[in-house]
């Protein structure tokens, strides 16, 4: 029997009865003893963490107890606190249960000793003397390692984690927006202006700085166009008396000043940080929970009935620790809290405590709303809590309903390099320039995305309060309420599903939606027509065709059914037009916890469809189950349809086809990778995934404008075909070789023909070093697991070759000979070593590396960036290599010293795309451009300067978090199935995604997108024959008949598929 009462991961006192698993609940608890086995710390759940949503078996990395951490200019998002751990239990209890259980396993403390081996930290929170399930324990320094290893084998011991502390995450400021038109995107990308007009760079990560409001009365008349109530529509809700009333909202933020005159339902304001105050000396907490509750006229909030619990989760420094908000986490479920706001967030998704927690609470029913962060338009720049899948994460609009630059863009980074993101943000609502309240009384305007989550929030608390309290157990979950919210929203015109997810938050529909909501299972996105673009890009940019990689399409799923369920028997894929052409392959969750899960399909061409050119398309058709309601004896069970459609294309020629190496990029969290570009001191973490749909967007467009085709790699160079190859492209990799990597690759070159084009970055251990440095909060060091590339391995991975990079950094401008076409070098490398019968390019560029490590002036100097191979014909090369008993290679190598030019999350540097182009042009080719001067190379050449070539840096941390080192490289294997042309007809009615979501009428809204859609005829040849003698048996009435009975059974089993009634949580 499966258990539909509320879910902790551990066993809360007085909450759970009958725990009665079996089943699915047992895979989730011999998960969690494995994870204990096999130190699971990067949240990998079979349940629930989505590499398994990729094309490759998950990779567990272990998380290090050392801390990451950045240079004391930039802010701080997440860093390990010095010999603090988080030791959570398998269950809540009381805290001497929690001494006794380490005292058998660490030693008794003793008595009056000044420096215990270990001791419990006292949490002075309302939660002092509740049963808790975790305790925050600090060891001496050298007893931590053996400490955290003995207790992680303790049976009561679910994990030991870190404690993290947070630093400057709120996701609001108070500086005018900056128009996409305005924002510099020519200079930025000069050569790529025809691409698109949004600017290409970082967004606003910071707070807001309180500065004094300008005189507020009339401001209604003044700045109305700030008013939240009014830009909802919030009056037609308050009309019926739907007010927020006898709903509890949660506040996670800076807390409020108590007695604060524009909120008249405030139930507790509590503080959990290390100060003895709760009121709001930043501003952030105030406002957020004005837009929620506040009564105030002039700056009226949505919901002002909701009943306010305030979290002072951050201290007047705005810092804030994991077990302060676990603390709180707990305080939440014990208040029965219905949602919870966070304008908060960052992107460290590999604190475990803390994610997991959230996922507590989604079982419990709590709703979690948060910021997806302000730090777009780069793609690739999501926050945690908002890109986890039970999380309602949220993006700002401006006041006439178009996107914000602000607003972080998708896709989730979890999943890469393996496998693939999913599509968040999940919905857009007002938070440019929108009115609040302020810390005295007043009201001011703020802009952010923690405006538009409170937003959501106060939507939210109006919805449920719109269903009579005796209901809302068995009317609202987690999983209805964000389904209204997505199939309610109105989809933006011209922006795609990572920019905007499902659109903007629209109160009327979505209230219209809930009144008839039933429960049940719906995937995000629901359809998935490929061709569609812009919303569907990056998909709609590239077609499919015989011979390239599986394409990975990672839905959410929602499971309005229960806060648990699992897929039953095996997914199949219905073809319909040219569907039996593709080959498909299934993930998903093993088990979908809390209320959500994963669905992946991995996609490929059949041989058969090598020449074809056309859609494809079809429908993926699979059961889910979940535990009876209450009264209930049978499982709920719901048939969850998919369609999909692609473009194929016969397979391109190998001198069109590029693949992408992602597989070799490495990236915060958890890690401190270093930013590649060091004059950016405002962001210390390369933390955006380097993928070509993230912060390699514009180069992606780049290649496609230009006819090539592009896989990406998310697995050892030992995994694919060179003959399906034009060129491999190697992009600042942080990451080490195989050392069968480094054979396969030269054989490649070599032999097969197979080209390679590098674009490496910075890397000099003093300058490593240098960036080391001691935070005074957390009295711990952070070092660089690695340089902005791995030179060291970059230059094994080369050395058949003779081609290795230098360790100096230069800095400057890179200028064609006729001045037409330049680039920045950002902090890049010279070329050190290059060989006979190649030709390089030399340019004058500022020598950096005295003045990052000793603050020395810059010296400029000549040194080769760039650099072909082989350049000399047959002949001169074997004249030129003669004592050498080496062919001419079949492949090329092309390589420069930096990649910053590349990365979209550079906004200082100049664009190279023209450099790539002529390099990759080459390698497919062998044309060289004319436009620089090339040094011809009958010797090697050897910079005297770098006599030896770079080192890897002693004690350098990149083991902890490397796939290579200590391991085994590996081929994935996924069983990909080919399905028969189908018997029966599916006719399928896109959407035009090219268009806003049509507005329907709110009273007629809310239908589910396959009532529409969905027509089957089951029209096989040997129902027709029948159908036509019995046209001549039996008469015309007799046919009339079967056609009524015809009819009745299909609506049955419509319903039966797509109506169940509603689980108690």
């Amino acid at each position: 029997m499966w258990n539909n009462q509320r879910f902790f991961s551990g066993s809360f006192v007085g909450t759970i009865t009958n725990m009665s698993w079996k089943r699915i609940g047992i895979v989730y608890l011999i998960f969690l003893l494995l994870c204990q086995e096999n130190n699971c710390n990067s949240l990998d759940s079979s349940h629930h963490f989505n590499q398994k949503a990729s094309l490759f078996p998950s990779t567990f990395t272990s998380i290090s107890n050392e801390p990451i951490k950045k240079s004391e200019t930039a802010k701080t998002r997440s860093s390990s606190v010095k010999n603090e751990y988080i030791v959570m239990f398998n269950r809540f209890m009381e805290i001497k249960e929690h001494e006794k259980i380490l005292e058998e396993v660490l030693g008794k403390v003793e008595e009056n000793s000044e420096s215990p081996n270990w001791k419990i930290l006292e949490r002075n929170n309302p939660n002092k003397g509740v049963p808790s399930d975790f305790s925050l324990v600090k060891f001496n320094n050298g007893n931590s390692k053996d400490f955290v290893s003995k207790l992680k084998r303790n049976e009561n011991v679910k994990f030991v984690f870190p404690q993290r502390r947070y630093r400057g995450t709120l996701q609001a400021f108070e500086e005018e927006d900056i128009s996409e038109e305005e924002s510099g995107f020519e200079k930025r990308f000069p050569n790529a202006t025809q691409l698109s007009s949004n600017r290409v760079g970082r967004g606003h990560t910071k707070f807001w700085v309180d500065a004094e409001s300008q005189g507020y009365p009339g401001m209604r008349k003044t700045l109305s166009g700030g008013l939240i109530t009014e830009l909802l529509n919030v009056e037609s809700m308050w009309d019926q008396n739907f007010t927020g009333s006898g709903v509890r909202v949660a506040v996670f933020d800076t807390g409020l000043r108590k007695g604060h005159s524009h909120f008249k339902n405030i139930v507790e304001i509590t503080n959990w940080t290390n100060e003895d105050k709760s009121g709001d000396t930043v501003g952030h907490g105030t406002f957020v929970a004005g837009v929620i509750g506040s009564s105030y006229p002039e700056c009226p909030g949505l919901a002002p009935d909701s009943q306010l619990y305030i979290f002072r989760v951050f201290n007047d420094e705005k810092i804030s620790y994991t077990s302060w908000f676990l603390d709180a986490f707990n305080y939440v479920l014990l208040n029965k809290i219905d949602i919870l706001n966070f304008s908060i967030g960052g992107p460290d998704f590999m604190d475990r405590p803390f994610v997991e927690k959230v996922w507590e609470l989604s079982a419990n029913n709590v709703v979690v709303v948060s910021a997806v962060g302000n730090d777009g338009p780069l793609y690739g720049t999501l926050n945690n809590p908002a890109d986890q899948l039970d999380v309602i994460g949220v993006g700002g609009l401006k006041l006439d309903g178009t996107l914000a630059e602000f607003s972080s863009r998708g896709m989730t980074t979890w999943e890469i390099p393996e496998g693939y993101g999913r599509v968040k943000p999940d919905v857009l609502t007002f938070g440019q320039n929108v009115l609040g309240s302020k810390s005295n009384g007043d009201c001011k305007r703020l802009s952010g995305t923690s405006v538009a989550s409170p937003v959501v929030t106060g939507v939210l608390s109006l919805l449920i309060s719109s269903i009579p309290i005796e209901e809302r157990a068995e009317k609202v979950n987690v999983a209805t309420l964000k389904q209204i919210l997505v199939e309610g929203a109105e989809r933006l015109e011209k922006k795609t599903i990572f920019e905007q997810g499902f659109g903007k938050v629209d109160l009327a529909r979505s209230h219209a939606l809930l009144l008839r909501s039933k429960p049940k299972v719906t995937l995000l996105p629901p359809e998935a027509d490929l061709t569609q673009s812009p919303y569907f890009w990056p998909y709609c940019s590239q077609p499919l065709f015989h011979g390239a990689l599986p394409i990975i399409l990672n839905t959410t799923l929602l499971n309005g059914m229960g806060v648990i369920g699992e897929v039953k028997g095996v997914p199949v894929w219905k073809p319909n037009t040219n569907g039996h052409l593709l080959e498909l392959s299934f993930g998903h969750s093993e088990v979908f916890w809390p209320w959500t899960g994963y669905f992946s399909i991995s996609i490929r061409v059949s041989e058969e469809g090598a020449t074809f050119q056309g859609d494809a398309e079809g429908v993926i058709e699979f059961t889910v189950v979940s535990p009876p309601g209450e009264g209930e004896t049978e499982e709920r069970e719901q048939l969850v349809r998919f369609p999909l459609k692609v473009n194929i294309v016969p397979t391109p020629p190998r001198k069109q086809r590029i693949l992408w190496d992602q597989y070799h990029s490495l990236r915060y969290p958890s890690g401190y990778f270093p930013r590649d570009a060091l004059e950016m001191k405002e962001e210390p973490f390369d933390w955006n995934g380097d993928h070509l749909h993230t912060n390699f967007k514009w180069l992606w467009t780049y290649f496609r404008k230009r006819g090539y085709y592009v896989d990406i790699l998310g697995s050892p160079y030992t995994c694919f075909k060179a003959e399906n190859y034009g060129t491999l492209m190697i992009v600042d990799p942080e990451e080490e070789f195989f050392p069968a990597e480094i054979e396969k690759l030269e054989v490649d070159i070599k032999e097969k023909g197979l080209s390679v084009v590098v674009f490496a970055d910075w890397y000099n251990i003093e300058t490593m070093k240098n960036i080391v440095f001691f935070d005074q909060n957390t009295r711990q060091w952070w070092s660089p697991a690695t340089g902005g590339s791995n030179i060291p391995a970059l230059n094994s991975l080369l050395s058949p070759f003779g081609i290795a990079f230098g360790d100096k950094i230069f800095g400057g401008t890179i200028t064609s000979d006729d001045g037409t076409d330049s680039t920045s070098f950002a902090s890049g490398v010279s070329i050190a070593r290059f060989p006979a019968g190649g030709s390089i390019v030399t340019k004058k560029l500022d020598d950096q590396t005295n003045e990052l490590i000793s603050r020395k002036s810059t010296q400029q100097k000549t040194v080769p960036v760039i650099g072909i191979y082989p350049t000399a014909t047959p002949e001169m090369f074997t004249k030129i290599r003669k004592n050498i008993s080496e062919s001419l290679p079949k492949g090329r190598i092309a390589v420069f010293g930096d990649s910053s030019c590349l990365d979209d999350a550079y906004k200082g540097s100049t664009s190279c795309y023209w450099l790539c182009g002529d390099l990759i042009r080459f390698a497919m080719e062998g044309t060289i451009n004319e436009r620089f001067t090339w040094d011809r190379l009958d010797k090697p050449y050897i910079d005297a300067e770098i006599p030896q070539l770079p080192l890897r840096m002693e004690g350098a941390d990149l083991y902890k978090y490397s796939k290579v080192i200590g391991k085994t490289a590996f081929c994935p294997i996924n069983e990909f199935k080919q399905f028969n042309k189908s018997e029966e007809t599916i006719k399928l009615v896109w959407e035009d995604y090219s268009v806003p979501t049509n507005r329907l009428d709110p009273n007629k809204a809310g239908h589910s997108i396959h009532d529409a859609k969905f027509k089957e005829e089951k029209s096989s040849r040997k129902h027709r024959t029948l159908a036509g003698n019995l046209l001549v048996w039996l008469g015309p009435v007799a046919v009339i008949v079967m056609v009524v009975i015809a009819v009745i059974i299909m609506r049955r089993q419509f319903r039966s598929a797509s109506q169940r009634t509603r689980v108690l949580c």
